[in-house]
């Protein structure tokens, strides 16, 4: 296990840091919410130190935002292990003892696990009465299988561990943590994901003159993991519709890692830009932003699109329709053909588009702007640091 440390000063009111434990360090949503906790974490008159269990391109800026950083141990065998069934057991128990690893390395006097999928911290902290934070932003079945795999729901006939607090990112995601675990969805804390309005518009300043962009075309940007729920196939039959309809006017980009490549061949209408250490500059240059997803309870780049004055067409899911409310367009799930009609009609309508953005931009500045949600997160940490003295 690696570690470094950002400042050489320590704070004293509390022993031990903040673990912040974050899953991946892709450009997901949820890495990008660490981020934001670590910012709001900082007035706190105690150490933070982000836990990197996998790597990715956003590992650097985490590692600013932190006092200082871990690695997780063993991570490269538990991910090996876990490919065969034979072996998800022995996977599951070198992903116990990485976890406890880090916490008798680091004597952390709180965890907080950023999403579901760092869950495995919840049981080790719990034998070394270390409080923990459990931040839901998913939804129903992977909340499930990921907390059975760790014994923490209710059908393991065990009430949930003594210290642990529960925050969801949406009602939806409270929803599906609270039936996992056993307890009531309002008991939960929500933490809707926060977007810094004008970092976000900073970071986006200039990119309508991004040299990729194809003369004369309109750009259609989708943001995320590409695979079957973030809805890369609809994203594919959506840009096969709008090249049907009107050709060679849309420039489809797909912005993340694609699980499947080959599900892209014979599609030249599509670009993949893979994984980016900054997909802003990206959002920014689109003239429309479109979530395929399936499910998602909460996505941030619909917020930051919003943020940057981009039309969004969406598909009603999980937390979308309380982010857009009646400024963007929302469309029946996995309904393509529907979606196909709704950015034809906006790519033909400039006008809508300029004022779908500014009535966009107005709404997150009000709701999802950064300071309210760090104090939300401040209250969250400092009360049960409190309760375990």
């Amino acid at each position: 296990m690696s570690s470094r440390s950002r400042h050489p000063q320590t704070r004293a009111r509390h022993p031990g840091p903040i673990l912040i434990v974050s899953h991946e360090a892709s450009r997901t949503g949820a890495p990008r919410v660490a981020v934001d906790i670590l910012r709001a974490l900082q007035p706190m008159d105690t150490r933070t130190v982000v836990v990197h269990r996998w790597g990715g391109p956003m590992r650097d800026e985490l590692d600013r935002a932190a006092d200082g950083s871990a690695v997780e141990p063993l991570r490269h065998l538990r991910v090996i292990l876990r490919r065969w069934r034979a072996t998800r057991g022995w996977a599951l128990a070198v992903e116990r003892m990485g976890a406890s690893l880090v916490l008798r390395r680091l004597e952390p006097s709180l965890v907080w696990c950023n999403t579901v999928l760092s869950a495995a911290y919840v049981r080790p902290a719990q034998r070394r009465r270390i409080p923990v934070v459990l931040h839901g932003h998913e939804l129903r079945p992977l909340v499930g299988s990921v907390l059975g795999r760790y014994g923490l729901t209710s059908a393991h006939g065990r009430s949930l561990p003594a210290g642990v607090h529960l925050a969801a990112c949406s009602d939806e995601a409270a929803n599906a943590l609270g039936e996992t675990v056993g307890v009531e969805p309002s008991s939960i804390a929500m933490l809707p994901s926060p977007v810094d309005v004008a970092e976000v518009r900073r970071r986006g300043h200039g990119s309508m003159l991004d040299p990729r962009r194809a003369h004369g075309r309109l750009r259609i940007v989708a943001c995320a993991r590409g695979d079957k729920r973030k809805g890369l196939d609809l994203f594919i039959s959506l840009a096969a519709a709008l090249e049907k309809a009107q050709p060679k006017k849309y420039q489809c980009l797909w912005v993340g890692r694609i699980e499947e490549p080959s599900l892209l061949k014979g599609y030249r209408s599509i670009e993949c830009l893979g994984e980016v250490a900054d997909p802003v500059p990206i959002l920014a240059s689109a003239d429309i932003f479109v979530l395929t997803s399936r499910t998602d309870a909460f996505p941030l780049v619909v917020l930051e699109a919003m943020a940057l004055e981009r039309p969004v067409v969406a598909f009603a899911v999980g937390g979308v329709p309380q982010q857009l409310g009646d400024t963007g367009v929302l469309v029946e799930p996995e309904n393509v053909s529907a979606m196909a009609d709704e950015v034809l009609r906006l790519g033909c309508d400039p006008e809508h588009r300029k004022n779908l953005g500014a009535l966009e931009l107005q709404r997150v500045a009000e709701l999802w702007d950064f300071p309210a949600f760090a104090s939300q997160v401040r209250r969250l940490a400092e009360g049960a640091l409190a309760e375990a003295q």
